[in-house]
């Protein structure tokens, strides 16, 4: 079900909720760049079927809202225009505390992937407590040598003529971003511009490591060390808690 508000500035961000018949736990969806929330529509619905009300917004300059901001101009979608990334991360910040006040006494996780990661991480270094949990998913250390904001399909190219095989080992993925017209393959570098694109640098809070835990070893996606046992009451009854490697 599609919703907007207005954020602090005055811009309408545009955002979807899909609501769980008995809820456990609220999902706050944060996107990846040049993308929008409508491209977790599966996932989002997956989850409330499964007893999680998920919120998924289109941030500034994505999706709706970027066509909104734009005036349904498709060629600067995933530009964030004034305010840029820090207005982005305030929305980020700000859309949580939203959810939080319309669900009161649920527990409220973030779900970030790329772009969407580093904005919870920067939201996460000054408002942890604001969370019961995060997941960060295709995330990474927010220091030079760590990221790229350049094009990802670079090491992809022979996989197909995309431009997104770099999204997913199946090529339908893929085909269905170069067809999405609110869909973007414009690097990161280029849509913020480097001054803003140093922004997302930073490092993460002190001790942050001990709250954090791989549930894989091949992925970067983190949890914290005591979401498994929070989960458990929020969870299914088949859902089993991953076990953290040391």
């Amino acid at each position: 079900m599609e919703h907007d508000y207005r954020a602090d500035d005055g811009l309408r961000i545009f955002y979807d909720v899909y609501p769980a018949q008995e809820t456990r736990a609220v999902i706050q969806l944060a996107h990846g760049v040049g993308e929008h929330a409508g491209r977790y529509a599966a996932l989002a619905g997956r989850l409330a079927a499964h007893g999680y009300t998920v919120y998924a917004d289109d941030h500034r300059g994505h999706g709706r809202t970027g066509m909104a901001q734009w005036n349904g101009d498709t060629a600067r979608l995933g530009r964030l225009g004034p305010g840029g990334v820090r207005a982005a991360v305030r929305d980020l910040r700000d859309f949580g505390g939203r959810i939080r006040a319309e669900s009161p006494g649920l527990p409220l996780v973030l779900i970030g992937h790329s772009w969407g990661s580093l904005m919870g991480q920067m939201v996460l270094n000054g408002h942890s407590d604001k969370y019961d949990a995060a997941v960060l998913s295709g995330t990474a250390y927010r220091v030079l040598g760590s990221m790229n904001s350049g094009d990802l399909n670079k090491r992809h190219t022979h996989l197909g003529a995309t431009g997104a095989e770099w999204l997913s080992r199946d090529p339908a993925v893929a085909e269905a971003f170069a067809a999405d017209l609110l869909t973007t393959g414009v690097p990161l570098q280029k849509l913020f511009g480097l001054a803003d694109a140093a922004r997302l640098l930073g490092r993460p809070q002190r001790g942050a490591s001990r709250m954090t835990c791989r549930s894989s070893c091949r992925w970067a996606t983190t949890i914290r060390w005591a979401a498994p046992h929070r989960c458990a009451s929020w969870s299914p009854p088949t859902a089993t808690a991953p076990v953290c490697p040391t």
